[in-house]
């Protein structure tokens, strides 16, 4: 039912449900974690993220002997419960279940596996998401840690310190975490955040440089279309004049990054521009029009 063009869920929920309950009702512990498992998925496939999470906090309720008893599909139900917990605002209980993933591949040897850097990741993510800034730095350094086995991860966990430690308001830890990560993988994104960086630390003009050459490449690329890194961008070119107190630079560059937000249909960026793009306003004197 899923290995089709357009995917039947219905009927692949309809067969998952029909062999969870023969699993059950036969014993079998790891073949029913694993359709239990894939049923939730199915949700978290089309974005129903929180619908996934519910469907799998049922079953541990009811069924946490299968589960706990189960090996190796332990723990895919652990990160596909996590995962939609992550994805569905229960950012503390993903960061709990992560941690349990975490718990249970050190308790079989897999403590250097790929599975756990993964989840010491998505760990770092809820954490940071849910505001706890010291238990997402130390998953974050455990990560680098472990990146040596996996560099993949190494730029990823970089830029993470970055960004946490600019949340701490530790500028100067920030930019060193970002230049090591930009010396390691050179992207537009991580130019972007270095700028953003320099705003808040009053380096306006060192940030409306970075800007200037990113946007050129990006418009290169771009062709002509507007993507979510041109919204960034604008966003932090308007950040940049608006230090500089130059409020009507300052708007047209908000302006800017909203029409970038609208092309790629993100609500949120919207509503950011256009609380930046009224105060913008304000500043110039133009209350009407903020």
């Amino acid at each position: 039912a899923l290995n089709r063009t357009d995917p039947d869920f219905d009927s692949a929920r309809y067969y998952y449900t029909n062999a969870s309950s023969i699993f059950l009702e036969d014993g079998r512990e790891e073949q029913y974690t694993e359709a239990v498992t894939k049923y939730a998925w199915t949700f978290a496939y089309q974005y129903q993220h929180a619908l996934s999470a519910s469907v799998l906090d049922s079953v541990f309720e009811q069924h946490s002997d299968f589960v706990l008893s189960a090996d190796t599909a332990r723990i895919s139900f652990y990160n596909q419960w996590a995962w939609g917990c992550l994805n569905g605002s229960r950012q503390y209980d993903a960061y709990t279940l992560y941690g349990e993933t975490i718990d249970y591949l050190d308790s079989i040897g897999l403590s250097n596996h790929f599975l756990a850097v993964n989840a010491h990741q998505q760990r770092a993510v809820s954490a940071r998401q849910f505001g706890m800034l010291e238990a997402a730095k130390a998953e974050y350094l455990k990560v680098l840690e472990m990146s040596r086995d996996f560099p993949g991860y190494r730029a990823i966990a970089l830029n993470s310190l970055g960004i946490v430690a600019r949340a701490q308001g530790d500028y100067t830890l920030a930019e060193k975490y970002y230049k090591e990560v930009l010396s390691l993988e050179g992207s537009w994104q991580l130019v972007t955040n270095l700028a953003y960086l320099y705003v808040q630390m009053g380096r306006e003009q060192r940030a409306l440089q970075l800007m200037d050459s990113v946007l050129v490449e990006v418009d290169r690329v771009a062709d002509g279309q507007y993507g979510g890194l041109h919204s960034a961008i604008y966003y932090n070119i308007g950040e940049a004049w608006t230090g500089l107190q130059q409020y009507q630079t300052a708007t047209d560059a908000y302006k800017m990054s909203r029409l970038a937000s609208m092309a790629t249909n993100s609500a949120l960026s919207q509503a950011n521009d256009d609380i930046s793009i009224a105060r913008s306003f304000l500043k110039l004197g133009l209350r009407d029009s903020a």
